[in-house]
């Protein structure tokens, strides 16, 4: 029951126990480093959903692959696993979807996924001007979807500029960075706060 607990409900535990919170944050830095190592860098655009999945597939059966067979297989017994490698489960209009899947890996929290890519960056790399309206719509989507952190959005703002989504969002008439601060707080306000890994794992 203890462990269940821990494992379906880290977030919970890691807010009252320190200890079990630190080794959580040390397993993400790990896992995003791995990741950068593997993808070349923290901020991945795939063609579709079955290409992503092949790729986090393949990265897992490599950090898998690289690692002591003994520290493999205490791992495999102590999760009760038949295969070592991670075992991702995406929903099929994700894989199916054709128009860019980008996969940010947050080293405060881990994996974030977001489809229809393609239609995000042409929309952001306008910088305001002639957005059509499916573009606002997937901006105005990227901004409001609670699996998408505040990291991830700021990323995106380094290399586009806000001027797109404060267009989305109906704020014109030369909209400045205080506007738009404004809108992230109204938006991404719980991503102000201190935040847990998004990662369950055995810590007993």
């Amino acid at each position: 029951m203890k462990i269940s607990f821990i494992k379906d409900l880290g977030k919970v535990v890691y807010r009252y126990h320190d200890e079990f919170a630190e080794r959580a944050r040390k397993s993400i830095k790990t896992h995003h480093q791995n990741f950068i190592d593997f993808h070349g860098d923290d901020l991945v655009v795939f063609p579709d959903g079955y290409a992503m999945a092949a790729a986090l597939q393949n990265q897992s059966k490599q950090e898998f692959k690289a690692a002591p067979k003994k520290t493999v297989e205490k791992i495999m017994k102590k999760s009760k696993l038949k295969n070592p490698c991670s075992n991702f489960s995406f929903p099929t209009d994700l894989l199916e979807n054709e128009n860019g899947v980008g996969v940010f890996f947050n080293p405060e929290e881990g994996l974030e996924v977001f489809p229809d890519f393609y239609t995000l960056q042409n929309g952001l790399q306008k910088k305001g001007e002639n957005v059509t309206e499916n573009e606002k719509d997937i901006i105005f989507d990227f901004i409001e979807s609670d699996a998408i952190s505040l990291s991830f959005v700021n990323r995106l703002i380094e290399k586009y500029g806000f001027k797109s989504i404060t267009e989305a969002f109906l704020i014109r008439n030369n909209p400045n960075k205080e506007q738009f601060d404004y809108l992230l707080r109204c938006h991404k306000g719980q991503y102000y706060f201190k935040r847990y890994p998004n990662l369950s794992f055995n810590m007993t």
